[in-house]
Formats: C-alpha cells, structure tokens, sequence
C-alpha cells in the first residue's frame, strides 16, 4: 500500500463520517464539518467528556494531536503521564462516538501502509536490492547531465 492508497483510505474514512453525522452536503470540507458538528455537541451538551488514549506509538501519537487540532478538541497530558499518553477533552457525543471511531480506523490504514513499506523494505534488504549510495550519485551525475 503507497502513501496515496493511505490517504485516499483516510478520506474515506473521514467522508464516511461526516455523511452520517454532518450530512452529505459538507462532504467537500469534511474538517470544518466535522468542527461544526463539535461545536453543536459542545453547546448541546455543556461540559467536556474526558477520555484519552495510552501507549500509543510516536506515529499514533503525532495522528491523534493533529486530529484533534483538525476537529478543534482540546488535548492535555495529567501530571506524571508518559509522553506516549495524551488526554483528549470534548462534546461525549463527539469524542466517542466520531473521534475515537476515526481514530481507531484511520491508525489501522496508516499501520498497515507502514507496515506494507516495511515488508517490502525488508524484501529488498534480503535481495540485496536496496540501491546503494555509490548508484544514487551515479544516478545524480546522469540526471544532472541529461538537464
């Protein structure tokens, strides 16, 4: 799976949402939908939910605080938490029943992007096909000669 497979998944996933909670209409700015819709929860219902997520890896980590800087939520770690813990507040209604969802489907497309480069990765260490830097800069001087 290649990068564009990953984030074509991604929007999937996310459009999938904001047809079923925002309406199909807002399916071309899913971000400032999916913001809208928090903020009607936040005055529907007052009050921050609070939940969070543990033991996340870098890449799930960096994934989780840019959607909720994407929707709009509100992240904080409680005194003492490792840094692999991030706390998320907002509208219940939101958090867990849009957030958490997108967040559970969208770590698993990335996981497994990341995971098919690594298997191919390894592939190549095994074949011995990894180029070498001796071949890239030959490539550089070949592709600086043909400019």
């Amino acid at each position: 799976m290649d990068r564009d497979e990953v984030i074509t998944q991604w929007r999937e996933i996310e459009r999938e949402y904001v047809v079923g909670w925002c309406g199909a209409s807002n399916v071309e700015r899913p971000a400032a939908a999916l913001r809208a819709l928090l903020e009607k929860q936040r005055a529907l219902e007052g009050g921050d939910y609070q939940g969070g997520f543990t033991s996340l890896q870098d890449h799930q980590l960096f994934v989780v605080l840019w959607l909720c800087k994407r929707y709009g939520l509100r992240t904080y770690r409680e005194k003492g938490q490792k840094r692999g813990t991030v706390m998320v507040a907002g509208p219940e209604t939101f958090v867990r029943k849009v957030f958490y969802p997108i967040v559970e489907r969208g770590l698993r497309v990335i996981t497994q992007g990341v995971d098919a480069w690594m298997r191919g990765f390894v592939e190549a260490c095994i074949r011995d096909d990894l180029p070498r830097a001796s071949d890239q800069a030959a490539a550089v001087v070949v592709d600086d000669e043909t400019s």
